[in-house]
């Protein structure tokens, strides 16, 4: 969700300050260094991964339709952190993570970037708070947006202020781009897309929420619309998607994010969680027997909303070009899916590509061809209190 109404289930606090070991596929290796990003945007070549994970490998899988492959991409190893969030965007990937053995109930969360060209990782943003949180971050272009708050979230604290910053990846240059007035039960999480930021804050009397836009280029921050959700806010390209509440219930909209009259793109009044990505839309809607079903349609309103995906889920999902990717159920545990869509968005075939019986937690993220996430590696995936949470991302390009 993109406004934060209940805090990150997280057994310790968070961050770290042990070395971290990255290990890609090709068997090259990176370290937290001062890795310089490429000037330009577009993605860079990725090599092949030489070693088959289970499950995929190198040699990847064709539908029954023809033409679509999973193959895998790279793998890093985070051995030392609780990974809460991962994004791939062009030659860029994130991730925040959290620090259980801490002292005297400190936290030190932050946000690392890994330059997937060069295989080298930088932090580039760190709580400012000795007990503060910022576990979710977005990335665009060179630079990523990231909300920091003093505090966690908890059932005695819910109120907490919040800044969101927006850091350069390349020269670490910080701006502070929105604030919290006061204390707030809504910390917004940031999304962004095309130079970019946009999130879902509370309004100033704190009874609804607003659409936020802010872009990069010019540092123009704009209210695109007030008086919704609290809402998941997210955006492809030129277009903001989010959910609101209506007369018929909740349902997903789109506006331009340059500001604009909103469109209406449910009418079931049972549509959530909105995610966007290479010009289409995905949300949760339940239907009969059904309650964690996905559904999808084109931002362009082309084509009607269609039922992609049925349960069981664990939501989470995401538009690729041509798929859905999304957590579902595999077994006792959770296992990160695929399915591909036909040109008017009818579902196709779908494939597991992590490994069963590992929990899945990070974010799932997607840049319209690859797919990113993390996998546990402890054994049984779960949280255990005082140690280390070691987490696998892997990179895999979806064609």
């Amino acid at each position: 969700m993109n406004a934060r109404q209940s805090p990150r289930p997280r057994a310790v606090p968070a961050l770290c300050t042990a070395a971290i070991t990255l290990l890609a596929l090709t068997g090259c290796s990176g370290h937290p260094g001062n890795a310089r990003a490429e000037d330009s945007h577009s993605p860079a070549p990725v090599p092949t991964a030489r070693t088959p994970r289970p499950g995929t490998g190198t040699s990847a899988a064709t539908d029954s339709a023809g033409g679509t492959r999973i193959r895998s991409l790279a793998h890093f190893d985070i051995t030392e952190n609780q990974v809460s969030h991962v994004q791939v965007w062009s030659h860029y990937l994130l991730y925040s993570s959290a620090d259980p053995s801490l002292a005297d109930g400190r936290t030190d969360d932050k946000v690392t970037v890994i330059d997937l060209t060069t295989r080298k990782a930088k932090v580039v943003a760190r709580s400012r708070y000795p007990r503060g949180q910022c576990d979710i971050a977005a990335g665009v272009g060179d630079y990523i947006a990231w909300t920091d708050q003093p505090a966690m979230q908890t059932d005695d604290t819910r109120d907490v202020s919040w800044k969101m910053h927006l850091t350069s990846i390349r020269t670490g240059h910080d701006q502070v781009i929105a604030t919290s007035r006061g204390a707030e039960r809504i910390v917004p999480v940031p999304a962004a897309s095309a130079g970019h930021v946009v999130w879902t804050q509370l309004t100033k009397d704190k009874r609804a929420g607003e659409v936020h836009s802010y872009d990069i280029a010019t540092g123009t921050n704009r209210t695109l619309i007030s008086g919704v959700g609290p809402s998941s806010t997210s955006v492809a390209g030129r277009w903001v998607v989010y959910d609101t509440a209506t007369r018929q219930g909740t349902d997903v909209f789109e506006i331009p994010v340059d500001g604009g009259n909103p469109q209406r793109l449910t009418t079931s009044g049972k549509a959530a969680l909105p995610r966007a990505q290479a010009g289409r839309v995905v949300w949760q809607e339940p239907d009969q027997g059904d309650p964690t079903s996905l559904w999808t349609r084109s931002l362009d309103g082309r084509d009607r909303p269609t039922k992609a995906v049925s349960g069981p889920t664990e939501g989470n999902a995401v538009p690729g070009t041509g798929f859905i990717a999304y957590w579902g159920a595999a077994g006792a545990s959770s296992a990160v899916m695929v399915t591909f869509l036909n040109p008017d968005g009818t579902p196709g075939a779908t494939r597991q590509v992590s490994r069963g019986g590992t929990a899945v937690r990070p974010r799932i993220s997607s840049d319209s061809d690859r797919v990113a996430w993390g996998e546990y590696l402890t054994a049984g995936g779960e949280i255990q209190p005082g140690k280390p949470q070691a987490t696998r991302i892997y990179v895999d390009r979806i064609t």
